[in-house]
């Protein structure tokens, strides 16, 4: 194994903190060496006690148990006890802005960014309310711009921006049992 005695104990306090102080439906923190991949710590929340891990009292209420009916309690149990790390897609939002803009051939092209942008018939808002202007590739990144990154990744075009994500790794398998 990999995973680091300290580094685990540490996703798993930080885990319990900020749920304690915030509060979470789920939170998943997995911890990895970026030059070989390998997996350093990795934790979920909520977590169950393995000596009673029927318990989903941090999931719901009594009262929420007790109108459930049995298949709907049974997928409370299956959604606790799976890894989210290892399991679940997660859509990579601002991260993947990086992505974007990596792969561009001028950083000094200049969209307008107007407030938002429709993507498939979706209406995707920008952080900037009413829209951010004339902005750069490096502007955008720096104050996570939707649209106007939205607009420099139709620039790239979709077969060379899934050219460059399949270089990166992206949406191949994790080679996790």
């Amino acid at each position: 194994s990999t995973i680091g005695y300290s580094i685990q104990n540490i996703i798993e306090n930080s885990i319990k903190s900020f749920n304690d102080e915030y509060g979470s439906l789920s939170t998943t923190v997995v911890v990895m060496n970026p030059k070989n991949g390998e997996v350093l710590g990795m934790a979920d929340y909520p977590t169950f006690d393995l000596n009673n891990p029927r318990d989903v009292s941090s999931m719901y209420t009594d009262e929420e148990l007790d109108a459930m009916e049995e298949d709907k309690r049974v997928e409370a149990y299956y959604s606790l006890w799976k890894n989210n790390a290892v399991s679940k897609i997660y859509e990579p939002g601002s991260v993947f802005k990086t992505f974007t803009v990596r792969e561009l051939i001028k950083l000094t092209d200049v969209v307008k960014c107007d407030g938002y942008g429709v993507y498939d018939s979706t209406k995707i808002l920008c952080n900037g309310g009413d829209g951010h202007g004339d902005v750069t590739p490096t502007w955008a990144l720096c104050r996570s711009c939707n649209d106007a990154l939205m607009q420099y990744g139709e620039m790239l075009g979709k077969d060379t921006f899934n050219r460059y994500l399949h270089i990166y790794k992206f949406g191949q398998k994790t080679d996790i049992d």
